[in-house]
């Protein structure tokens, strides 16, 4: 989409931990707390719910940064709470070219969950993830 994915790399192989979302999920008190607290009461409310995320999990769980989503949704939040913090944009030629590629994303993602996730909890919490409104 956009190259975060890359750039988180080289944050944390540059001595800063970064979350970023394609590992979001792989951090169950994270995860878990998103799910719970906002991806799930938005579907189940069907409206967004932005909710108040507990950024303390991210120093917690050892990151000092975070990379796209669900986290930048909250940078006006993240600004006050933190005012040092800095921010990297990072950008795409055109919005048609990045929902194409979110889109694929998107699709390879939550339509095999659809299936399988009445088996999988854990697959059930990244099909919220998936569809909650962005």
């Amino acid at each position: 989409r956009t190259g975060t994915y890359s750039l988180a790399l080289a944050l944390t192989e540059l001595g800063i931990p970064t979350l970023h979302t394609q590992h979001l999920y792989e951090n169950d008190i994270i995860f878990d707390h998103f799910v719970t607290n906002i991806f799930h009461k938005s579907i189940v409310q069907n409206e967004i719910l932005m909710g108040e995320p507990n950024f303390d999990l991210l120093s917690q769980g050892g990151y000092v940064a975070t990379m796209d989503l669900p986290f930048a949704l909250y940078y006006d939040a993240m600004m006050v709470r933190y005012p040092e913090c800095k921010f990297i944009l990072t950008e795409r030629e055109s919005s048609e070219v990045w929902f194409r590629s979110w889109d694929v994303l998107t699709r390879s993602i939550s339509k095999p969950a659809q299936y399988a996730s009445f088996l999988l909890v854990h697959v059930r919490k990244l099909e919220y993830y998936m569809r909650y409104p962005k």
